[in-house]
């Protein structure tokens, strides 16, 4: 395997600790969802999931020596139960008991400078040829990095 790069740390350092905190809700006896998975990762048996995407990272310059990433990251609570009598209203309180996990604490164990909602959007999604009922909610996550790249300073 080839050297992990230091952005792949800081970007899939993000991923795992929002799939940490999202993990708290596919644990215990008050199992919520059965697991959270990645887009390559297939949902398989499982009947409610939470896949989780990493999206574009817009970095800017924050202070002299620093970078600021902000990384989409998208979650989207997903069943199967499709014909389920009140499956929308079940994924909906479920996408929101992963909302307030989240915001339990919005550094994600001191991972990140802060990760805050910017858009929950309930209704069909479609995963590969299945359609699904869910809720994708969709989130930015900050983060702080040395600037390391030599600069002119004349």
């Amino acid at each position: 395997m080839t050297e992990q790069s230091e952005f792949s740390k800081l970007y899939e350092g993000i991923l795992e600790a929002m799939r940490a905190k999202i993990e708290e809700l596919a644990t215990g006896e008050d199992k919520i969802i059965e697991k959270v998975i990645e887009g390559e990762e297939e949902m398989g048996e499982s009947s409610s999931v939470c896949l989780l995407v990493g999206g574009p990272d817009d970095i800017v310059v924050s202070g002299a020596r620093n970078l600021e990433h902000r990384v989409t990251v998208w979650a989207s609570y997903m069943s199967k139960d499709l014909n389920e009598k009140g499956a929308l209203k079940r994924l909906r309180n479920i996408a929101g008991l992963g909302y307030d996990k989240v915001m339990e604490d919005v550094t994600l164990g001191g991972e990140v400078l802060i990760c805050f909602p910017r858009r929950v959007e309930p209704g069909f999604i479609v995963y590969g040829e299945q359609v699904y009922v869910g809720v994708l909610q969709t989130w930015e996550v900050r983060k702080r990095a040395p600037l390391t790249v030599p600069y002119n300073q004349g």
